[in-house]
């Protein structure tokens, strides 16, 4: 795929070259056209055709040239695109299984933390009824007793007691807290999961719009070469008739390469501007393939991680 900074080193080039070549031009000797031709006017009408027809030669070459590193590109991205389509549908069934673990393991998580939520509910409970034990024997001063078996317990029995339901309570609300986190994870690798099945959709989608683009691309080209075969048959059909009006053909030589070297010229003025478009138009562009490049790289990166989790797990 041809880049902007390419582009832009070509243009460096072709502006070095066309530099020489305008200075070797220069350092050419001046022809006096009248004393070369034998039927001035004559010549003159073919010479304003032939210049007209070079231009759109010079044109033309780059339009070509144009298409074909379109077509290359293009050709490029099919083959980028077939290939990440084949590395997803490879991943396919782990991704399915994957996500089928999740969807079991989810129900499960959920479960166990409502357990929790519940022994947490009941420990709360048996906690607010001691304090009310330690509340009534720092008021009274004598013993209290357990809520849930009857058993009477003295001050310290109940602080003891105390101690360990907060304990209790801290422990189920780590598991809590570890319970959500867990399913808040899955509920993640779930979304990011589906999110990469539905990629493929979009890789297939741009692969196909590739596929067709390439077509057109390529009849495109097939008609430019065709007006472009057909200019240059015109050509080669003046520069036959603007040799046959030469008086020597020792004349004609110092015209043909003069003539060549013009061509050599408009062709490179061409190039340069075809180089500016298009680089402009690189400017302008967003990120496109580069884009979804990213996108396939995550999918790449997250399916390691679903690998190595599953192996946790």
């Amino acid at each position: 795929m041809i880049r902007l900074e390419e582009y832009e080193k070509q243009k460096r080039e072709d502006e070095k070259e066309l530099e020489k070549l305008r200075e070797k031009f220069a350092k050419k000797p001046l022809l006096d056209e009248k004393e070369i031709f034998e039927d001035f006017g004559r010549y003159n009408k073919r010479k304003q055709e032939l210049d007209h027809l070079n231009e759109d030669i010079a044109s033309i070459r780059g339009k070509l040239q144009e298409l074909e590193e379109a077509i290359e590109s293009t050709k490029d991205n099919i083959k980028r695109y077939e290939s990440q389509i084949q590395v997803i549908k490879t991943q396919h069934p782990r991704i399915d299984a994957r996500l089928n673990e999740i969807a079991n393991e989810i129900p499960i998580k959920r479960s166990d933390l409502d357990k929790v939520k519940s022994q947490k509910a009941k420990a709360e409970e048996k906690l607010s009824s001691a304090q009310r034990n330690d509340l009534f024997l720092r008021k009274y001063g004598d013993e209290g007793h357990c809520y849930a078996c009857g058993k009477r317990m003295t001050s310290v029995e109940l602080h003891s007691w105390i101690s360990k339901i907060r304990r209790e309570i801290s422990d189920l609300n780590s598991m809590e807290t570890e319970l959500r986190r867990e399913i808040e994870d899955l509920g993640t690798e779930q979304r990011e999961l589906k999110e990469e099945k539905q990629d493929l959709g979009i890789f297939e989608d741009e692969l196909k719009k590739n596929q067709k683009s390439l077509i057109n691309r390529e009849d495109d080209k097939k008609k430019v070469q065709q007006v472009m075969d057909d200019k240059e048959d015109k050509q080669k059909t003046l520069m036959e008739e603007i040799q046959e009006l030469s008086k020597s053909e020792e004349a004609y030589k110092k015209f043909k390469e003069k003539q060549e070297m013009k061509v050599a010229i408009d062709q490179k003025e061409a190039n340069i501007k075809r180089a500016e478009e298009r680089i402009e138009e690189f400017k302008k562009q967003t990120l496109g393939v580069e884009d979804l490049q990213g996108r396939y790289d995550f999918i790449q990166t997250s399916l390691s991680q679903a690998t190595i989790l599953k192996d946790l797990i």
